[in-house]
């Protein structure tokens, strides 16, 4: 979901932002004058972050249909009113609210939680206060591989024999009546 930043602790720690076209970088590892990308392309810099230590933290989690994003209460989540843009608090939101995800779209929520968790907040504000896309690493991934080619298995060219039966399996098929011609 794309937001802009404020003062109070917003952020969860492990919260990811684009800091090129092909990285990422944690909240927690944001410092003053560090740069990421915002919703708009555009190289913004942080002006300002201070991290709250581990501690039990009321959160709110929103998903629409495509987009999710897990913040504090008091985050700037960016909605639509009207025909326009504005923010509110992520603890305000309701079911239904017309939120802003990836690429300037509005989804409607289809699930706001309040939770509680042990987690690190981080306080970020950004310079120009740009709205930014917000990610959280998923749990755990499918794992696969690339292309490539297939195992193939290596049979011995020799007959073999279990329990004494012989591995030409053709000659141990009798003979059936087909059935459909008299």
């Amino acid at each position: 979901m794309s937001l802009p930043a404020t003062s109070g602790e917003c952020f969860l720690g492990y919260t990811l932002f684009r800091a090129s076209p092909y990285g990422f970088v944690t909240a927690g590892r944001l410092a003053q004058g560090s740069e990421i990308i915002a919703s708009s392309g555009q190289t913004i810099r942080v002006k300002e972050v201070s991290i709250t230590p581990l501690a039990e933290q009321d959160l709110v989690e929103l998903s629409t249909i495509s987009a999710g994003l897990k913040v504090s209460k008091c985050h700037r989540v960016m909605v639509q009113r009207g025909s326009s843009p504005q923010t509110i608090p992520a603890g305000n939101l309701r079911f239904g609210d017309p939120v802003y995800i990836s690429g300037d779209k509005v989804e409607k929520l289809i699930d706001v939680r309040n939770v509680l968790e042990w987690v690190e907040l981080v306080s970020v504000t950004f310079e120009p206060d740009e709205t930014v896309e917000a990610f959280h690493p998923a749990p755990a991934s499918i794992l696969s591989k690339g292309h490539g080619f297939p195992k193939t298995s290596r049979r011995s060219t020799r007959r073999s024999t279990r329990r004494g039966t012989s591995a030409d399996v053709r000659s141990s098929i009798p003979d059936t009546d087909d059935g459909w011609q008299d």
